[in-house]
């Protein structure tokens, strides 16, 4: 087996993965220990494997696995997830693991920077994928990609280490230093600029 899948499957058996978790010293060192290239290997088969409330435990118990990432990275970890595996079939999703869209998540809704012009103007997809993506964002964008702010910083004050919120303002404010991603734009506003 992989690292990335061995070291993701214990991850995984490991949930819940809040503060109030056991998880094995050997296998937290083994995290720390990891290059910038295995941690986001580790995410990647995560986000494609993995449901997104799983997802969202992952990245909140271990900053680790993302904080030292500049925007090249997660621009990586963005395009490494096309082609997405959903399906769209006249206005319904046939099949949708929302963990598969948890690098949008974690960009627009936990570090406060919009990844949208990169998918639609920069990443170089194919235009069925393009627009597949942008009816998924027209009809579930607003309730998946947009959480509420105060909900997060709750559930972080309640069930993770506080830490984690300077994490994500350094991330946030590393990236528009960077002019890697803008901040957050509204749902509706992202909707016209790319129809």
């Amino acid at each position: 087996m992989k690292k990335k899948e061995e070291i993701s499957r214990k991850l995984y058996e490991s949930s819940p993965l809040n503060r109030f978790r056991k998880i094995d010293i050997k296998l937290l060192n083994t995290i720390n220990e990891l290059s910038l290239k295995e941690k986001l290997n580790i995410l990647l088969h995560s986000f494609k494997n993995y449901d997104k409330n799983y997802n969202y435990e992952l990245c909140l118990s271990f900053p680790t696995l993302w904080n030292e990432f500049e925007g090249h990275d997660l621009k990586f970890l963005i395009k490494n997830m096309f082609p997405r595996n959903f399906n769209i079939y006249h206005d319904k999703i046939k099949y949708l693991n929302t963990g598969e869209f948890f690098d949008i998540i974690l960009l627009n809704g936990i570090f406060g920077v919009s990844p949208f012009k990169y998918i639609f103007e920069e990443l170089l997809i194919d235009n069925e994928e393009r627009n597949e993506f942008y009816d998924y964002f027209k009809l579930f964008g607003e309730v998946n990609f947009y959480p509420d702010l105060r909900e997060l910083m709750e559930d972080i004050v309640d069930f993770y280490e506080i830490h984690v919120i300077e994490d994500i303002m350094n991330m946030k404010n590393k990236l528009l230093q960077q002019s890697s991603f803008e901040l957050v734009m509204p749902h509706s506003i992202i909707l016209d600029k790319y129809k």
